[in-house]
Parts: C-alpha cells; sequence; structure tokens
C-alpha cells in the first residue's frame, strides 16, 4: 500500500513532500492508523509541532509538547470529552500516546489511550473509554480495547469501551477525563509493570474487585508474569506501607511449570522483611475449600477466540463495634 502526503503551510505553499510504501495493513482502522502514524512521525522530522492532516479517509491533529532528553515511562493528560458526528465508515479519536522502539521497525510498541467514538465496533455513536495497543508496529498485533489479550480488565467499575456518561457541550459546559498512561519498574523486585490508572474520586476504599482476562503468557524459566489488583496503604517508599495483591500468575521458578495459577502476594514493610508468594510464608492462611492459592486455572484465553475471565476481590471486613 502507498502513501503520499505533502506538507502545506498557512498560505497553503508546498513545504515538503513524502511518498512511501507500507505493509498492507489486516484492516481499515489499522490502515488509518498507519498512515496517521507515519504523516506525524514526518511531522516531527521536520520539527512541526502544531499540526493539521487531512485526507481522503482522515482527518488528523496532533500536538507534540516540547520534551527534554531522557527516558520517559508514561503520559498524563487532561482531554476534553467530545462526541463528533461520525458515519458509521468513520471513527474519532482524542488519545495520549506512549511508545518505543524505533519508528517503521517491527519492533515498535505502542499503548494509546484516551475517548473514542466507533460505530464500526459498537454499532453506536457514544463517546467511550478507548485504548488501543501495538506490540509490532501494527503488523501482526493491535487491538482497541479488550477485542484481543493484550489488555486486561483490572477495575471493578471502570471498563474499556464504557460509554461515559457526559460530554461537552459547545459553548456551554466542558467536561474532561483523566488519563495516565504509566510504566514504571519495581527496584526491589527487579519486575517491569505497564499500568493503566482511570480517575478514581477522593476517599477511603477498603478494597478492590476486578474481573481480569485469564492468559498464558510464554515466559523463560528465569521469568514470571503477573496480572493483578493491588490494595495498598502507607506512603510510597517507606517501611509502613503495606500491600496485598491477587489475580493470575505464572511462576517457573516457584512451581516448576508454566502453568497460569491464582496467586497473591503479602507485604507489611514494603518488601523489607515481609513478602511471600501465595502459601509460601505466613501472610496467607487457606480458608476456603476448594479454591487453593496457586491452584492451576483449567482454561485460558485464546488469542482472537475464546474469553475466559477470573473475578478477583479483595475486601477489608470492618468489623462491627460490640454493643
Amino acid at each position: 500500500m502507498g502513501i503520499k502526503v505533502v506538507f502545506l503551510d498557512h498560505e497553503s505553499c508546498i513545504i515538503a513532500a513524502l511518498s512511501q510504501w507500507i505493509c498492507l495493513p489486516q484492516s481499515i482502522e489499522m490502515a488509518k492508523a498507519l498512515v496517521a502514524r507515519r504523516v506525524v512521525v514526518f511531522a516531527k522530522e521536520l520539527s512541526r509541532s502544531n499540526v493539521i492532516i487531512e485526507g481522503d479517509c482522515l482527518q488528523y491533529a496532533t500536538l507534540f509538547p516540547s520534551l527534554e532528553k531522557g527516558v520517559y515511562h508514561g503520559a498524563r493528560a487532561f482531554i476534553s470529552l467530545e462526541n463528533p458526528a461520525v458515519s458509521a465508515e468513520q471513527f474519532s479519536l482524542a488519545q495520549i500516546w506512549v511508545q518505543s522502539g524505533p519508528n517503521g521497525h517491527a519492533a515498535l510498541n505502542s499503548i494509546q489511550a484516551g475517548w473514542g467514538v466507533h460505530p464500526g465496533i459498537y454499532n453506536d455513536t457514544l463517546t467511550r473509554f478507548t485504548a488501543y495497543w501495538t506490540a509490532d508496529n501494527y503488523r501482526d498485533t493491535g487491538c482497541f480495547n479488550i477485542l484481543c489479550s493484550g489488555f486486561v480488565q483490572v477495575h471493578p467499575s471502570i471498563f474499556l469501551g464504557a460509554p461515559y456518561s457526559n460530554t461537552s457541550i459547545y459553548q456551554g459546559q466542558l467536561f474532561v477525563t483523566d488519563i495516565m498512561i504509566s510504566q514504571w519498574k519495581d527496584s526491589n523486585l527487579d519486575e517491569m509493570y505497564a499500568t493503566l490508572f482511570p480517575s478514581l474520586e477522593k476517599g477511603v476504599y477498603h478494597g478492590a474487585r476486578a474481573f481480569i482476562s485469564l492468559e498464558n503468557p510464554a515466559v523463560s524459566a528465569e521469568q514470571f508474569s503477573l496480572a493483578q489488583i493491588w490494595v495498598q496503604s502507607g506512603p510510597n517508599g517507606h517501611a509502613a506501607l503495606n500491600s496485598i495483591q491477587a489475580g493470575w500468575g505464572v511462576h517457573p521458578g516457584i512451581y516448576n511449570d508454566t502453568l497460569t495459577r491464582f496467586t497473591a502476594y503479602w507485604t507489611a514493610d514494603n518488601y523489607r522483611d515481609t513478602g511471600c508468594f501465595n502459601i509460601l510464608c505466613s501472610g496467607f492462611v487457606q480458608v476456603h475449600p476448594s479454591i487453593f492459592l496457586g491452584a492451576p486455572y483449567s482454561n485460558t484465553s485464546i488469542y482472537q477466540g475464546q474469553l475466559f475471565v477470573t473475578d478477583i476481590m479483595i475486601s477489608q471486613v470492618i468489623p462491627c463495634p460490640l454493643i
């Protein structure tokens, strides 16, 4: 598939042009994403920070904030919630992108989050919480929301693909969504985490619940993989921090296999002297007669096939005062 790009200034004078062949994508949506991405990269190469892109099937506006050189592990934006009019063959997005890898190379991976209007996916024109992911520059991977195994649902009430209750009114009330994509590394555990934080109201929380897609990722003997919800209390980085985590895990180092198992973890002092998986230390007590910590799941999801989920809830029981 070929693309042709012409850059015009505000007086419609040509300032640059590009012609390039790209790999044939799997869908129209992916084709639009590839074209938009190449145009955005071209704009950055030309040191253009405010760009409006228009084409036969694409309209795109992008803003590049000035960033100092360094290592970045995420992004955050307050995005105005809108409900643009689109036809059945169109879709509209407002997102932030975090990506890693060389532009145009198969090693490029990207996660994008914000809002979207997708008649082709949802058969309506509601404005929905939307994310997109690819691990190989859109070649064999790429999905919106929970349409493939790239995303795992962890929040108990905020779902990928869920519609927003309110959208902004032209020259009237403004509604915004707070979106943050963050990747961070825990120096104590030497692990990498990718997290998506939806907005939470301030208050006191006594637990969490999530429906998590059951997966069976390929890991080596020295690796492990987890999908969990965390409930923690105390200041980050302080010895007083305590945390309990639950979900599924693949742990060759513990079980000498690569089965997906019901997994929990606990620490009472920010991993200093306490911390254990499942029943490997006294932090956990088995109480259920048939569901065991460390037990393997019978089924896991199939890529682009049947989806299996596990319902995980961590709850702090507040005892009633004695009368």
